[in-house]
């Protein structure tokens, strides 16, 4: 026994050396592959713990994602929720502030039209009297000339409008004209009365009326469309002017002879002017002023008020042919294209 015992460990250990003795590329591959498959068993044993926690890292990310889908979907139903009350507020402070001056509108009168040199007019221009002097772009002085309207029908083909613009950034809903009159002057056949100075009878000064304690006429226009920021318009001024011309006559007739209506600068009720043509002359001031979306007051344009002076003859406009014109109904501003 043990000489066979000897011989099989002897068989073994050669068996050993011949195996070392070998190159590896000429070993049976079951070895390699049994080693290849303990190897991956080891790794995926050792990669069970990483398979793990990248689950739970991905279940992690989703629920942040949908967190944060929830608050923005949140944000945006509490925006469109609030969003009335916010504008509410907003044009609620917008009222208070234009009623309180702290949001004015603001206007500019661009230009009178017509022009009193443009061509429209110089057919009715005529010299008042010589002894009236202008002065020319030199500075020279020649015969003043004035517009001359004879009847209500001339007056109302001019038709006077001041161009009006949006400058500021306020949308304007109305205008309101003020016409002013300043003084009022009768004229004979050769042209104005005149009085002598009691201090120096050497000089002589115009009779002008002062204007009543009302002097000024008002009219209120509402526009039929946004008058918005940059916009431009013409305002027609016939209706408040030909109010105050009829407030400026000054004469009645006392058994055909005119007589001032009242106590004057120049004399008092029973003062009789001699060769009255029937004509007037009137100088009078043109406000503009103009009232916010929602305010409550107006503010006055800037580059005013515009100042106005022409003749017209009192039998040409006659009361009854005024009130039917200023009966006509009112047509609202139209935003200049």
């Amino acid at each position: 026994m043990s000489k066979r015992k000897s011989e099989r460990n002897a068989r073994g250990n050669a068996r050993k050396k011949a195996r070392q003795n070998t190159p590896k590329a000429m070993r049976s591959p079951s070895t390699d592959i049994g080693k290849t498959n303990d190897a991956k068993a080891a790794s995926a044993e050792a990669n069970k713990p990483n398979v793990a926690s990248n689950k739970r890292f991905k279940a992690k990310r989703i629920f942040a994602v949908v967190t944060l889908l929830c608050l923005v979907a949140t944000s945006i139903f509490t925006y469109w929720l609030l969003k009335p009350t916010r504008e509410q507020a907003k044009e609620a402070k917008q009222v208070n502030d234009r009623n309180a001056g702290r949001l004015s509108p603001k206007a500019e009168i661009v230009a009178l039209i017509p022009a009193l040199k443009s061509a429209e007019m110089k057919p009715l221009a005529k010299i008042m009297h010589p002894e009236i002097k202008a002065f020319d772009d030199r500075g020279h002085p020649e015969p003043a000339e004035f517009v001359n309207f004879d009847d209500i029908h001339a007056f109302c083909s001019v038709n006077p409008r001041i161009r009006l613009k949006n400058t500021g950034k306020e949308i304007i809903e109305s205008v309101q004209i003020h016409v002013e009159e300043l003084s009022v002057m009768p004229l004979t056949d050769k042209g104005p009365y005149f009085v002598l100075d009691p201090r120096d009878r050497t000089r002589k000064e115009l009779i002008r009326f002062k204007p009543r304690l009302d002097p000024t006429q008002t009219e209120n226009r509402l526009f039929a469309e946004k008058f918005k920021p940059g916009d431009e318009t013409l305002i027609p001024i016939w209706r408040p002017l030909l109010k105050a011309m009829l407030e400026a006559h000054v004469f009645i007739n006392a058994k055909g002879v005119p007589v001032a209506k009242g106590p004057q600068e120049f004399g008092n009720g029973m003062l009789i002017f001699p060769r009255w043509d029937g004509k007037y002359h009137g100088a009078f001031s043109v406000r503009l002023s103009v009232r916010a979306v929602g305010a409550t007051t107006s503010d006055r344009t800037e580059k005013g008020p515009v100042g106005l002076g022409f003749i017209w003859s009192a039998r040409g406009f006659k009361e009854e042919d005024c009130k039917k014109i200023l009966d006509r109904p009112m047509p609202m501003l139209q935003v200049a294209g």
